[in-house]
């Protein structure tokens, strides 16, 4: 996962002057940041989850939702 790291610092690095509003790189940052974290839930057993975020709702986990809803929010 440190690849998946090193990828993500490239798009924020091309992105740093690009951006112009204040905290628009942070805001991109947590997004996908949130879209990491939505792709590594597929690979983890949901056995492994312990408590209600390991929890199925409609095919998904409820922390993949929560972090579904993250992304969506910091990049839209």
């Amino acid at each position: 996962f440190s690849a998946v790291n090193f990828f993500l610092f490239g798009i924020l690095w091309v992105f740093r002057k690009r951006l112009k509003s204040a905290g628009s790189l942070a805001l991109l940052a947590i997004g996908l940041i949130f879209l990491n974290r939505f792709g590594i839930e597929f690979l983890r057993v949901a056995a492994s989850n312990r408590g209600i975020l390991g929890d199925m709702i409609s095919g998904l986990k409820l922390v993949q939702w929560v972090c579904l809803i993250g992304a969506i929010t910091m990049l839209g």
